[in-house]
């Protein structure tokens, strides 16, 4: 398993950014998405996605270079157009743009339409706390994921970010999904011929199942054969809540609506994404919201641990442990995914 400074990391993906059209501010954020990722410990949304975007550049899923402009723009909320450019770099920008907004009217929301893939959520999320606000980030897609108690993909996996500055203690970040399993995990194991941890599979004939290889994935069209399910329950709950708060009231669709394919074979994914950010100022001093939450992370850590844990842990605690290891000793990449981007840069003549 390669090892990769973050300096590496991030120069080799901004070099094929900038191959595949991007300008140079597109290829940092581009990079930095990605490799903040990894550095997170996400490694189905670092190089593994990289790999990914790159086949939606090349059928032109996802474009570099395109204009995104504000569409609706209101005191408390906006709408942009992506215009299918580059998931990270559109929802970046819709990100940056609730931030200035937040900071006149204590709180906004932006929508986006047709905004690509954006890989990790609390890329979006952490830059809200470097200034001091709470950061939402979430988004529908492809459609990966079938209801609880269903068989076919209805839902992608809906990824949702929320992170809250702290003081003293490490920012609370969820980084979750409402499906079982990433689908980047399910892909991972099914390569290595390992089973998924539960039988949160669904075969083509409708059997709940832990072996991947029953499972057949094409981001570029529905699942063909077989899908992951939504987390029981709660998650088909969760599933339902961001189909609506991302896609459509976004402007956009569902999932199971959200891939067309044109006469001449080109896919485009009209899916939504949705961020807020909520300016703690106008709601009292930030550092006594600091303190309050120190203080409840503090209280929950307290809780003794039950017969098999350690410590009770709060959601981007091991994030920010791994993110500071990962700084200091290197990034670890796996082998598949090193190897097939190296070869997709030598298909552009670029030395990484």
């Amino acid at each position: 398993m390669p090892v990769l400074s973050r300096q590496r990391l991030t120069a080799s993906i901004k070099k094929l950014a900038v191959a595949c059209g991007a300008s140079g501010d597109e290829a940092q954020i581009f990079a930095d998405c990605h490799v903040h990722a990894d550095l997170r410990g996400h490694q189905t949304q670092g190089l593994q996605i990289v790999n990914i975007v790159y086949e939606f550049l090349v059928n032109g899923t996802e474009r570099f270079g395109v204009d995104t402009p504000v569409i609706i723009d209101k005191p408390g909320f906006a709408v942009i157009d992506g215009n299918y450019g580059v998931g990270c770099i559109v929802a970046t920008r819709a990100m940056d743009h609730a931030i200035r907004k937040a900071g006149d009217s204590g709180i906004a929301c932006v929508w986006v339409r047709r905004g690509g893939v954006f890989s990790m959520a609390s890329n979006y999320t952490l830059r809200a706390l470097e200034h001091d606000m709470v950061g939402i980030a979430t988004e529908n897609g492809i459609p990966f994921v079938a209801p609880w108690g269903g068989r076919d993909p209805l839902f992608s996996t809906n990824p949702f970010s929320f992170a809250v500055p702290s003081g003293e203690e490490i920012p609370i970040v969820i980084d979750m999904s409402a499906g079982s399993f990433s689908a980047g995990k399910v892909m991972a194991a099914k390569s290595a011929g390992e089973k998924m941890p539960s039988s949160h599979l669904v075969d083509g004939y409708g059997n709940y199942t832990d072996d991947p290889s029953l499972i057949e994935m094409q981001f570029d069209h529905q699942l063909n054969l077989g899908a992951l399910v939504a987390h029981g329950t709660r998650g088909f709950g969760w599933n339902i809540f961001v189909e609506i708060l991302a896609g459509l009231l976004s402007g956009m669709e569902a999932s199971c609506n959200s891939i067309v394919e044109a006469e001449e074979g080109n896919i485009t994914i009209n899916h939504g994404q949705f961020f807020m950010a909520i300016n703690i100022e106008q709601l009292m001093p930030v550092d006594v919201f600091k303190q309050k939450v120190d203080e409840f992370i503090r209280s929950v850590k307290a809780n003794p641990p039950a017969k098999g844990f350690d410590t009770v842990r709060l959601p981007g605690e091991n994030a920010a442990k791994t993110e500071q290891r990962y700084l200091k000793d290197g990034i670890p990449v796996l082998d598949k995914d090193w190897e097939d981007f190296l070869s997709i840069c030598s298909t552009h003549g670029l030395t990484i």
